[in-house]
């Protein structure tokens, strides 16, 4: 009986470790095969409405917001 469950154990524990091999070795893929998230070097960070976000405009705002949170809440 013990030596059934060692031997289902080994069979699990081997297709565990091939998926996690796979999950990995996909993530590099993923990560890798997207390249850059901006390849066109432009400055643009997001679009709404037609409206075009540069990068800069966005980092402004976020720290503004940021410092007014830390006025409110000492």
């Amino acid at each position: 009986m013990i030596k059934l469950l060692r031997e289902r154990m080994q069979f699990v524990l081997v297709i565990t470790l091939w998926v996690v091999i796979i999950a990995f070795v996909g993530t590099i893929f993923l990560v890798w095969g997207r390249g850059a998230v901006n390849p066109t070097g432009s400055n643009v960070i997001a679009t709404v409405n037609g409206d075009i976000i540069p990068f800069d405009e966005y980092k402004k705002a976020y720290y503004r917001t940021i410092d007014t949170y830390k006025k409110i809440l000492k």
